[in-house]
């Protein structure tokens, strides 16, 4: 297998490194510093995020019609290799977003969800939250006991979960 860039690639790289060398606030700090309230950090984590999506370095493997570039994983390889080096923004928080909400509508949604939702995951124009473990349960999603049941125009879900993340800065 050849891991060999293509020189589309290479240029991509340069473009990415570039932007990330302008684009980084110089004050940057690492996030989970104790220098920066919570409540600021998710903030700032947002903030980078809406500039990722506006240079277009984000949702790069989504398809243009749901707000991505329809780009390879390579492409994305690349963004994360430059941003771990630069040390911009933490990626875990962003990835429960765009790594398992986005994807999962693009691929089961119905085509209104698609067109509503994931531009907005991307933008951070909403900040999606997920529940997580449930008592009897922990991490075992095969043990799951919480269920959504349809009540005419709504769904009703019946279960607990033990913690949700970001479900105190989540709009959805």
């Amino acid at each position: 297998m050849d891991l060999s860039l293509t020189p589309d690639q290479e240029t991509f790289r340069a473009t990415v490194r570039a932007w990330l060398t302008q684009s980084i606030p110089r004050d940057w700090k690492p996030m989970g510093s104790s220098e920066i309230p919570r409540k600021e950090q998710y903030e700032l984590l947002r903030s980078w995020q809406r500039s990722l999506f506006e240079a277009g370095f984000i949702g790069l493997t989504w398809p243009k019609e749901y707000g991505g570039r329809g780009l390879t994983f390579m492409e994305e390889l690349i963004l994360q290799q430059e941003t771990a080096l630069a040390k911009s923004a933490a990626h875990s928080e962003r990835a429960r977003r765009v790594g398992m909400a986005g994807p999962t509508i693009i691929a089961w949604g119905t085509e209104d969800q698609k067109k509503r939702y994931p531009a907005k995951i991307l933008s951070c124009e909403e900040i999606w939250c997920q529940g997580y473990s449930e008592p009897s349960s922990g991490s075992d999603l095969a043990s799951l006991q919480t269920r959504a049941v349809k009540d005419g125009d709504h769904w009703v879900i019946n279960g607990q979960k033990v913690w949700t993340s970001l479900a105190h800065v989540s709009t959805t």
